[in-house]
């Protein structure tokens, strides 16, 4: 399903003078978004000693030459394994900031079909790259993907989702997250919106009062789901070990909401959530993660009454010895073949 040639403009941010290796977070943007949607995440990561880069994917990019195609998302996983390798290839002499990058450690994050675009890299069985250390998706689709999808190495996933998401419904995806992914988390955000994730949430959509209202116009008028599902669909088991549901999610199907949370508070949540989570798992010394995973599990809902933070419950030993003493467990023990 490749469609050539494909040209990655891409914007890197960068800390102006921290000492490296530094970590890299790849961001993959939404339909019809470009590699400013995530503009506001990407400042502050850099700010924090993160490299941060962001291409246009070349077909499902705002003004896409013949129209954004969604189907060509089974692309780009390629399209930021292509970044990733440029970046660790960066000569130094060329290079605009101090210390290189960390191949250790090394980070993806996504809107929307960003989202799902992060996940797959994370953790497709043909797509995914092994350098993905972290992974999180921001109001992404994850119905698309069953319980065997994330049966591979286990990545450490965070979603990021607002229940006023008529774009891509909340309670059909977002509590996947903890329920599919075995390291997954959710941070639930009451109020929030789809579009209200992208940076261009605080310009034209706002006039919308729910800036969904925007999106779901637009994509009435670019996006052809039953077009999309039919090619999808030679994406199941052969390119990725899991077969797509035969119903494809159709968007905005609820109305949208008749006020929202406005787009600065979302972001700002936003904002710390993902600094935490990355921070958590990509920082390179122990009392930041250990600090980081705190404030992620507990304080940001403490500081946003609007959050809630759930997380996968730890996996069950299948090798734990029963507990259980006296008879009972010498019974146990003659009646139990060796294996």
């Amino acid at each position: 399903m490749a469609l050539t040639p494909r040209t990655l403009v891409t914007t890197v941010w960068f800390p102006a003078d921290a000492a490296g290796p530094h970590p890299l977070v790849l961001y993959s943007h939404g339909f019809l978004g470009n590699r400013f949607g995530g503009r506001y995440l990407a400042e502050y990561l850099a700010s924090r000693g993160y490299v941060v880069a962001a291409p246009d994917h070349p077909f499902t990019r705002r003004w896409a030459p013949g129209g954004p195609r969604v189907e060509d998302v089974v692309n780009q996983p390629a399209d930021l394994r292509f970044v990733i390798d440029r970046l660790l290839g960066w000569d130094a002499s060329e290079r605009p900031f101090l210390g290189g990058i960390d191949p250790a450690r090394i980070g993806v994050m996504g809107l929307s079909l960003g989202g799902m675009t992060a996940t797959m890299i994370a953790f497709d069985p043909q797509l995914r790259d092994p350098r993905i250390a972290a992974a999180v998706s921001i109001a992404g689709p994850l119905a698309l993907f069953g319980p065997l999808y994330f049966a591979g190495p286990a990545v450490p996933f965070l979603m990021i989702a607002g229940d006023a998401d008529v774009v891509v419904d909340y309670a059909a995806n977002a509590p996947l997250a903890v329920e599919r992914v075995p390291d997954g988390a959710l941070v639930s955000i009451a109020g929030a919106s789809h579009v209200g994730f992208d940076d261009v949430a605080t310009g034209i959509p706002r006039l919308f009062g729910d800036p969904d209202r925007f999106a779901c116009w637009w994509l009435a008028l670019t996006l052809d789901v039953e077009r999309s599902a039919a090619l999808l669909a030679r994406f199941d088991e052969t390119a990725s070990g899991t077969p797509l549901p035969a119903a494809m999610p159709q968007p905005c199907r609820a109305s949208a909401a008749c006020s929202v949370m406005p787009a600065e508070r979302q972001h700002a949540i936003t904002t710390l959530a993902v600094g935490a989570f990355f921070d958590s798992r990509l920082s390179d010394e122990p009392p930041t993660r250990a600090l980081a995973a705190t404030y992620l599990e507990r304080d940001v809902a403490r500081d946003f009454p609007e959050v809630r933070y759930a997380s996968a419950p730890p996996c069950r030993s299948v090798d734990a010895a029963p507990e259980t003493s006296g008879p009972d467990a010498k019974s146990l023990e003659k009646s139990t073949p060796p294996l």
